[in-house]
């Protein structure tokens, strides 16, 4: 437990652990410190000794409650326990008696809305069926059975895997509130999914993206762009959806920034000729948008703009009209990536670039010393798999042919 004086400009700087948490104490106000996680939260903490033991008070998250204030709150937490009083009972006393519905809301509110891009999901799921068999019972009287028996009612209604879904969102609020000491145990705990999730192995054959890509002309223009983006780049939905112009480089190079990417690491993708055709056909029609927004004095950076204000949320709604359309059997948006990646693949591609194109997160010490970003050979891939696809959709090769891919490759 280090003693350090805590400096507002020192805080962000402060060493994160590799493994667990560590503690920093202030040397002007013994007893206060921040304690630090691995993965790189922060949260105010004062430590006191009531009756002769021990105890914890946790003041609140940072940067949300800044040093000033939390300095301040555990200089009264400390002259209250120099009085005798318990704080950190008096406030777990208090805490076990918040309602389910509170407790969820403060998950969302501190947690959720936070850390997590995803975090309407988790909010639907709330509402659904959580707050409506939960939200007015105590937290602490939730039991083991109590989740048992709301997985069963879900699955019984048709919604096998929504349970399952379910479960992983309440146990993960459960065991936040632990961490936060609202809660001491969770009742999700040796609860096994109730439903059997199969991976999904799909992939559109040439014949399919053929079909696709033409069946997309009958949609509407930024919604039939959103689709042929994703095929061209391997990019996922939200990416593509939440595109802005400024991330758009003149070299050629879409780079996402870490906020909008799953694993939080910025992510810098190569548009080829393809993916540069959809965002040249899908501008004038992102324009009219745009000019419907000025004309109620709101501007928007959006590459495929709502009339809302914002972008383009969800292609769910208009995906099951695609699919009938099309006539493509059991094809799900998210199947476009897998496509991109098996093509490339099954062209020779190396499984190490069409990773670093989708850009999932490498483990083991060798991704800690290769800093080496990939730029020549996803541009190569990606280039040689944009003009596999202008193959494909122009008719000019026979279809389930990748010798010319692989040859470009």
């Amino acid at each position: 437990m280090p003693t350090i004086t805590l400096a507002a400009r020192g805080i962000a700087g402060l060493q994160i652990p590799e493994k667990g948490r560590l503690e920093y104490f202030d040397k002007t106000t013994p007893g206060f410190g921040l304690r630090v996680t691995s993965a790189g939260h922060r949260s105010w903490i004062c430590l006191y000794r009531h009756k002769g033991e021990k105890r914890r008070f946790t003041l609140g998250p940072y940067p949300r409650l800044g040093l000033a204030d939390a300095r301040e709150k555990a200089k009264e937490i400390l002259r209250r326990a120099a009085k005798g009083e318990d704080p950190a009972a008096e406030k777990k006393r208090e805490r076990k008696a918040e309602t389910f519905r509170e407790l969820a809301e403060r998950y969302l509110d501190e947690h959720a809305k936070v850390k997590k891009r995803s975090w309407r999901a988790d909010r639907n799921i709330v509402d659904k069926d959580l707050i409506p068999r939960f939200g007015s019972r105590k937290t602490a009287e939730i039991t083991r059975r109590d989740i048992l028996e709301m997985l069963r009612a879900i699955k019984a209604r048709g919604a096998a895997i929504q349970s399952n879904r379910t479960l992983e969102i309440i146990r993960k609020l459960f065991n936040w509130a632990i961490g936060e000491e609202l809660v001491e145990a969770n009742p999700c705990d040796h609860i096994a999914k109730l439903s059997p999730e199969n991976q999904r192995t799909r992939v559109l054959t040439e014949d399919e993206i053929h079909t696709l890509w033409t069946a997309l002309d009958g949609r509407p223009p930024l919604v039939a762009a959103a689709y042929r983006l994703m095929l061209a780049t391997g990019q996922r939905s939200i990416e593509v959806l939440g595109a802005k112009h400024d991330e758009i480089g003149a070299d050629g190079w879409w780079t996402i920034p870490p906020g909008r990417v799953k694993n939080g690491i910025e992510h810098r993708i190569w548009l080829n000729e393809t993916a540069r055709q959809v965002l040249a056909e899908a501008e004038p029609h992102a324009r009219d948008v745009v000019t419907h927004l000025d004309a109620k004095q709101r501007v928007t950076d959006w590459i495929f703009p709502s009339r809302d204000g914002g972008h383009l949320r969800s292609l769910h709604k208009t995906h099951g009209r695609l699919c009938r359309a099309s006539g493509i059997p059991d094809f799900k948006i998210h199947d476009l990536r897998r496509t991109a990646a098996s093509h490339m693949s099954a062209a020779g591609i190396s499984r190490l670039t069409i990773a670093k194109i989708l850009n999932h997160k490498e483990t083991g010490i060798t991704s800690v010393y290769d800093r080496y970003g990939y730029g020549p050979e996803i541009r190569h891939a990606l280039d040689a798999w944009g003009a596999r696809i202008e193959k494909i959709v122009s008719g000019r090769e026979p279809s389930s042919n990748v010798a010319s891919l692989r040859a470009s490759a």
